[in-house]
C-alpha cells in the first residue's frame, strides 16, 4: 500500500533526523560540560592530569618505539645542522631524542613526566648515549644562557602548553636559551 510506505519513510525520516539532533545536542551538552568541569581545576591539578595523560600515552610502544616521523625528518633535514646542540622540549621516552643522539647531535631533553624522562633515560643508556635531562615544564624551566644551537618543540607539544602567558614564557625561555643565530623549530598543525 503506498500510502502505508510513505507513512514508514516519513517515520524513518523523522526517526533519523531526532536521532541526529540529540546527537548534536549530547555533543554540545558533552562539549558545555567538559568545559565546565577543567574550569573547577587549579592549574596545579590541570598540570598533574597532563602528566598523567602524557604517562599514560608514553605507555604505548607502538609510538614510543616509532622513531622519527617522515615530516619531522625533513623538518629536521631544514633547520638542523650536523653537531648542533638541541634542547627537545616534550621528549617523552625519547622517540625523536634518539634519532637526533645517532645523528651525533648533542641532545638535552626536557619533559614534565619523570616516567617518560626515566624511560629515555633507560632506552639511551641501553644504546650507550649520554644524554641530560630536565624535569620541569619550558614554561617555568630554568634554563642556561645561551647553550643550545636549537630549540626543538616535539610532535606538536607546543600546542599543549595550556595558555597564552605560559606559550610566552616558553618562547621567552627559548630564546634566552639559545646561542647567537639559534633557531626554535616548532611543529603546528595547520588546516
Amino acid at each position: 500500500d503506498p500510502l502505508r510506505a510513505r507513512m514508514r519513510r516519513a517515520l524513518r525520516f523523522l526517526i533519523r533526523h531526532a536521532a541526529f539532533a540529540s546527537l548534536r545536542a549530547w555533543r554540545l551538552f558533552e562539549r558545555a560540560s567538559r568545559d565546565l568541569a577543567y574550569a573547577s581545576f587549579t592549574g596545579a591539578e590541570l598540570d598533574a592530569l597532563s602528566v598523567a595523560t602524557w604517562e599514560a600515552f608514553g605507555e604505548h610502544a607502538s609510538i614510543t618505539g616509532q622513531g622519527l616521523f617522515s615530516w619531522e625528518t625533513q623538518m629536521f633535514a631544514d633547520h638542523l645542522r650536523p653537531g648542533d646542540s638541541i634542547l627537545v622540549v616534550g621528549t617523552g621516552t625519547g622517540r625523536d631524542v634518539l634519532p637526533l643522539l645517532n645523528a651525533g647531535h648533542k641532545v638535552v631533553a626536557l619533559d614534565t613526566t619523570p616516567v617518560a624522562l626515566a624511560t629515555l633515560e633507560a632506552r639511551a643508556r641501553e644504546e650507550g648515549y649520554p644524554v641530560r635531562m630536565i624535569h620541569a615544564s619550558i614554561a617555568s624551566a630554568n634554563l642556561p644562557p645561551a647553550e643550545f644551537d636549537v630549540i626543538v618543540f616535539s610532535w606538536f607539544c607546543f600546542g599543549y602548553i595550556r595558555d597564552a602567558a605560559a606559550r610566552l614564557s616558553a618562547l621567552s625561555r627559548s630564546l634566552q636559551a639559545l646561542r647567537a643565530g639559534g633557531r626554535i623549530v616548532v611543529s603546528y598543525s595547520s588546516r
